[in-house]
């Protein structure tokens, strides 16, 4: 019967010894975690919250009428519920074309909406030409772990205003 033994490094081969690889496979072991690691914080999303709930569901509690009036260039708007509105987010539709902004960067003065109230907010014509439609949607302040944030709620909670008649 043959003899198994280990094979051993002849006089003179040279291999890696136990200690580097050691510090190799750590090394490796720790690059792996730390990539999966950065990974994962990349796939969740931080906790935005307003009135100590998910700021989505905030922004399904905002309720507000809008209207477009030409000859005085002005967006009326009413804060019609119990949530503060911060800002607008205005997409602006029409033949193929869309272009968004946001309401306080046409109008410097508009500070935002608290409940219950009502403002005009100057919107001059010159920037609506070439478009029959806007989008208006509520942009909330809410509190995340980083401080204080803009959050523009989705197009679902938005209001249309034809700028049609």
């Amino acid at each position: 019967m043959k003899d198994k033994r280990r094979k051993t490094l002849k006089s003179g081969e040279r291999g890696v010894s136990p200690v580097v690889a050691t510090i190799l496979l750590i090394a490796i072991v720790i690059v792996i975690a730390l990539i999966v690691f950065l990974w994962l914080r990349g796939l969740t999303k931080e906790s935005v919250q307003k009135f100590n709930k998910n700021v989505e569901l905030a922004c399904a509690d905002v309720s507000f009428s809008a209207d477009y009036f030409a000859t005085d260039q002005v967006i009326s708007l009413s804060n019609d519920g119990n949530v503060p509105i911060k800002n607008f987010f205005v997409k602006k539709i029409g033949a193929g074309n869309t272009d968004s902004v946001k309401l306080s960067e046409v109008d410097p003065t508009f500070v935002g909406l608290p409940a219950g109230q009502a403002k005009d907010a100057a919107f001059p014509s010159i920037r609506t030409n070439g478009y029959d439609t806007l989008k208006i949607v509520p942009v909330l302040l809410a509190n995340s772990n980083s401080g204080e944030v803009e959050h523009i709620c989705d197009d679902q909670y938005g209001v249309e205003v034809s700028l049609t008649g």
